[in-house]
């Protein structure tokens, strides 16, 4: 293989032409789908509340993506020369590939950070694709368009949300609390239960998104994609009058999604979006004296986040909290608990989708909840990824921003794409093809109930699939009048300075929030990148190469390439998904009663996907479920539920719960031993088991209650006596955090309160 720099685009042939078009409506439509679908930065089958068609899809997703953009740069390889836009992400991703591939060897849970990892790779390589396929402006312009458009489908996802959802969901819980708390998975009167009230009557606002937080940070993206629209429209309004009505539209779309903003009350996301609006407009006020100087002004910009770093980490340092109210408190908690993560695994990290599990290991014994992300995306690389993942995906961001502000030697006006015919059919073709999607996929993924009425049923299918497509069918063809109008004026660097900080402000969210990693946002975000690089390509500032294949290089891009999707397909794909049909048909049958039929399906799952431990848990809990409710207590049951959970473990050697749940069976087993010396062996495996629960989630008060209990009936008073102090120590330490965040509150348990006064009589009983 050959390649060498290029003054002008390699011709490309009507068919190559063709595929890349239908590959960018792909692209739109898959981008189009992921924004209105809710899916959690956990796509993984181990996530034990998932949906199994939202993981599913998930995975297929994060599949085609990788696949497709692999199978594309082969067949340009392979075929004729042709024309390479270097975009500055391709060494970048080849380091965090590399980091995913040793994190993933080193995870527990192998199957969490296949899946995981592959969902994160998907959307970067798909944007090295993009930035090939935005040969034109009109593409470029048909991308932002689809994006503001997408953002108008969130405002009424939300405002429905405000104003009529959150209202029929407090109606319905103040109704049968009971009835809600149970399908909820909740037990009253507990700390989830007061948790699961405070969010409700909090009537949050989060589109399709999993938090208020994403919800704004998207929103924060769509704004600067408009920002960059009308600013455009704006220069070609200065050449012709016909521009004013599409220019007026792209105002009102804006104003339209800061709205959006608004209402989400995301404190982080707004901020945010004020302090890239003020940059903005300063570039916009002072653009000419900011390029002359942009050397000291990046210097001046880099020190000042250096110092405000520095600042805030030596107040937490101080304080044992950042400045700010509660969210702040509690997020220095998780940035604490993920420095010592990452302390203890600096080179290959927990593993993608590891962080929940491995997190309770390094949590505060007074924080009120666990999470599954740092909320601090380097962190959250970092624990996840390694020192090698962080540095490349910091890469990854930065040196597409640095040939931003710094881009190279301008090449030659040959390089420049030709002046085109303004024309809306692009925006027509795509739109027509996204909303054949979203009604046909969206459908498949989110599922309606069935209990209702007919009209009940048709009401609600028109307000989940049908109102959204026609959202975002008014907003593309409002915003597809500019095509027609917009003439072709000379770079002006509009959109790239918008996008840019559109792309700095999600940045600087995600240093407090998960947002950035929400597929949805992900996939956007990383399309305004490719939009930054591809436009600056389009303006004539960017490197391209020739690439050519010798005949001999040929069959072996061809091999690398099946490779690659053969092992993301088989590995990531199909064996994943076929556990998730027998794991969703398995618990079909036992909910109908046919156990055998379930276990046998579960057996077959987890043959099927090795790596997976979800099958062998689920099928503990059948046996425990059936054990419960039969009059006659078969050991048998206990028995097999052990043997699985025993393998879970060792699928996933950092998940607490599945010792616990060991520790209840053991416990189980010397409650029932028929015989009396059988009794203090269940006991001893029972403590073996809790220890390591403890160990895996030592701030955990119920966990260190349960093991004294044990340690109390094996007649070992000094450990019991030790636990018995701990429990009490961490529950004393959650009352006072909770009563510091809510003072107006009644206090709250979490270790229980006759435990808690058991928990002290203990320790009197037992005290030397």
């Amino acid at each position: 293989m050959t390649d060498s720099p290029v003054n002008s685009n390699t011709p490309k042939t009507t068919a190559v032409a063709l595929f890349e078009k239908a590959l960018f409506v792909l692209w739109l439509c898959v981008l189009a789908l992921r924004t209105t679908l809710t899916e959690g930065i956990s796509s993984e089958p181990t996530a034990p509340n998932a949906v199994f068609a939202e993981v599913t899809f998930s995975l297929i997703v994060s599949a085609a993506l990788l696949c497709v953009s692999v199978f594309w740069f082969a067949f340009r390889i392979c075929g004729r020369k042709f024309s390479y836009r270097v975009t500055g992400l391709e060494i970048p991703l080849v380091l965090f590939c590399i980091a995913a591939l040793v994190s993933t060897l080193a995870a527990a849970n192998k199957r969490a950070a296949i899946s995981l990892a592959m969902a994160t790779v998907a959307p970067i390589a798909a944007a090295v694709l993009l930035v090939q396929i935005l040969d034109s402006k009109t593409k470029v312009r048909l991308l932002l368009m689809t994006i503001v458009a997408l953002g108008l489908v969130q405002v009424y996802q939300c405002q429905e949300q405000l104003f009529y959802w959150n209202e029929q969901q407090i109606e319905l819980y103040e109704q049968d609390p009971q009835a809600v708390l149970t399908r909820q998975n909740i037990t009253p009167d507990t700390l989830r239960h007061w948790q699961f009230e405070h969010r409700l009557y909090s009537r949050g606002v989060n589109g399709f998104f999993t938090t208020r937080n994403s919800a704004g940070c998207f929103f924060l993206l769509t704004f600067f994609a408009a920002v960059a629209l009308v600013f455009n429209q704006y220069e070609a309004a200065k050449l012709s009058r016909a521009a004013l009505l599409p220019l007026t539209l792209e105002i009102g779309a804006a104003v339209f999604i800061l709205f959006g903003l608004v209402i989400t009350k995301s404190k982080a996301a707004i901020a945010a979006t004020i302090m890239c609006t003020l940059m903005f407009a300063v570039y916009v006020r002072f653009r000419t004296w900011l390029k002359a100087h942009k050397t000291a002004v990046a210097l001046f910009c880099a020190a000042t986040v250096l110092i405000v770093a520095a600042v805030f980490v030596g107040y937490g340092m101080t304080h044992d909290r950042l400045p700010g109210g509660n969210s702040m408190l509690v997020r220095w908690q998780y940035w604490v608990a993920s420095a010592k993560m990452s302390f203890d695994n600096p080179v290959t990290g927990v593993g993608a989708g590891n962080f929940a599990a491995a997190y309770t290991r390094y949590k505060d014994p007074a924080a009120l909840e666990s999470v599954s992300d740092a909320h601090n995306f380097l962190l959250s690389i970092l624990t996840q990824y390694g020192l090698c993942g962080l540095v490349g995906f910091l890469l990854l961001l930065a040196v597409p921003l640095y040939r931003t502000i710094f881009p190279p030697k301008t090449l030659s006006p040959l390089q420049m794409l030709r002046l085109e015919s303004p024309t809306a059919r692009p925006a027509l073709v795509s739109t027509i093809a996204i909303s054949a999607v979203l009604l046909f996929i969206r459908p498949m993924v989110v599922t309606i109930p069935a209990n209702g009425t007919p009209q009940e049923i048709s009401a609600t299918a028109l307000i989940l699939y049908g109102v959204p497509v026609i959202v975002f069918v008014l907003g593309s063809l409002m915003l597809a009048i500019g095509f027609n109008t917009t003439a072709q004026p000379q770079p002006n660097g509009w959109t790239v300075a918008a996008l840019f900080c559109g792309c700095l402000g999600a940045v600087v969210h995600s240093l407090t929030d998960f947002a950035l990693f929400e597929p949805g946002i992900f996939m956007t975000f990383w399309a305004l990148l490719a939009a930054i690089i591809a436009s600056s390509q389009n303006d004539g500032r960017g490197r391209q190469l020739s690439l050519t294949a010798t005949p001999t290089a040929k069959p072996a891009v061809a091999a690398v390439a099946a490779v690659i999707i053969w092992a993301c397909l088989n590995y990531a794909v199909i064996t994943p998904v076929k556990g998730i049909a027998k794991i969703k048909n398995a618990q079909a049958a036992a909910a109908t009663g046919r156990l055998e039929q379930a276990y046998a399906l579960l057996d077959a799952a987890a043959r099927d996907d090795r790596l997976n431990p979800r099958p062998l848990s689920v099928n503990a809990q059948l046996h425990l479920r059936q054990y419960a409710a039969s009059e006659t207590k078969q050991k048998y049951h206990l028995l097999q539920a052990e043997g699985y959970l025993t393998r879970a473990a060792n699928l996933d050697a950092n998940q607490s719960g599945n010792f616990r749940q060991l520790t209840d069976i053991y416990n189980l087993l010397a409650e029932t031993a028929a015989a009396p010396q059988r009794k203090p062996e269940w006991l001893r495996q029972a403590r073996t088991a809790a220890t390591n629960a403890v160990t895996l989630y030592p701030g955990s008060g119920q966990l260190r209650f349960e093991l004294a209990t044990i340690a109390e009936q094996l007649g070992d008073s000094a450990q019991a006596l030790t636990q018995y102090e701990k429990a009490v120590e961490i529950e004393d330490a959650f009352r006072a955090q909770f009563a510091e965040m809510y003072p107006d509150i009644p206090g709250r348990s979490r270790l229980g309160r006759e435990n808690y006064e058991l928990a002290k009589q203990k320790i009197t009983q037992l005290a030397p």
